[in-house]
């Protein structure tokens, strides 16, 4: 699948959006597991993503799709990402992804073919995919141990009251220095309708328009704690726990967990709203980070983070656990 950078995919200084890329990476892995399957197919959960450089506007985004394995339903679909300089024509290796696709039939999994490997490179991501499905297992496994509770908003921001006049207002919550800013002041919340064109012939989200809204969330979270620009480094592997649907009234909320010198760990949360009882039932969650730059691009300084409630220093303190995994696994990948 190739992809050129417009306008439109990028923010104010000509970066495309990590959340586009990984919403093409999607749907390319979509179209390669519906050629397997013959059936519709709906992504299961997405192993962690890192961007090794950043992409411009004007660039070529070049994709690459194939299955690698399947099981009884299941398949799964590697996906490498380059770029190309559309006046060059050199092409740098970006990132890669491996996702989980399932075929549905009437809304049941359904069996797919066997993945026949035969090239030296077939054999070898097709052992390599079983090796990852155990990790997958041991993840899972752990996911369901861990309840993912909705990002609690500032007390703050729960006044419903309306201002009497226009004045512009001081921010509701009051940075504690220059140095160093607290969570709450990160807080973003974005809530989305699922129209018919986010969605499959069943109804059901696509798995990059969800990445794409969570990557919107976390860059807005990211901004507020920073005020600096920032490149999305990367996506820490996600699981869908439920789908989200047509109809669906969607609520994604970040916050930053914690800042390191240059980068910042945002955790996201995705939500659908019960219209009957306005209930809210989170269907995922994850972690992106950002790296801070100034106008040259380089790394810049952000202000600490300062965490208040329990919930926030739970997350804090399991921040430089995750950092160093990321860190191992981009390290692994630059080979």
């Amino acid at each position: 699948m190739t992809q050129m950078i417009r306008p439109e995919h990028t923010d104010n200084r000509g970066f495309c959006y990590g959340g586009t890329i990984l919403s093409w990476v999607d749907i390319c892995a979509g179209i390669a597991a519906k050629r397997h399957a013959v059936y519709p197919c709906v992504t299961a959960s997405v192993d962690a993503v890192h961007f090794l450089h950043p992409v411009k506007l004007g660039d070529i985004c070049n994709l690459v799709a194939t299955v690698n394995r399947s099981w009884r339903s299941s398949m799964e679909i590697g996906v490498r990402v380059e770029t190309e300089d559309m006046l060059t024509g050199e092409r740098r290796y970006c990132c890669h992804a491996y996702l989980i696709f399932v075929a549905i039939k009437d809304g049941k999994s359904v069996p797919v073919p066997p993945v026949v490997a035969v090239t030296p490179n077939e054999i070898r991501r097709f052992e390599e995919a079983d090796i990852r499905r155990m990790d997958r297992t041991t993840r899972k496994r752990l996911s369901q141990a861990h309840v993912p509770k909705p990002i609690t908003a500032p007390a703050q921001l729960e006044s419903t009251e309306t201002p009497r006049d226009s004045t512009i207002r001081a921010p509701v919550i009051a940075s504690t220095s220059q140095s160093e800013r607290t969570c709450d002041e990160s807080y973003t919340e974005v809530v989305e309708i699922v129209f018919p064109e986010h969605a499959n012939s069943y109804g059901i989200t696509f798995g990059g328009q969800i990445m794409k809204w969570m990557e919107y969330c976390a860059a807005m979270a990211g901004y507020r704690h920073c005020r600096s620009h920032l490149l999305t480094a990367g996506l820490d592997s996600l699981t869908f726990m439920r789908p989200t649907k047509v109809g669906d009234i969607v609520c994604i909320r970040g916050i930053v967990s914690k800042a390191f010198d240059h980068s910042v760990e945002v955790y996201v949360t995705v939500e659908i709203e019960d219209m009957h009882t306005g209930e809210g039932v989170i269907t995922n969650d994850g972690w992106l980070t950002m790296v801070a730059v100034n106008d040259a691009g380089q790394p810049q300084k952000i202000p600490a983070t300062v965490p208040a409630t329990e919930e926030q220093k739970s997350r804090f303190a399991r921040a430089g656990e995750r950092r160093e995994r990321r860190l191992q696994e981009k390290a692994n990948i630059r080979g």
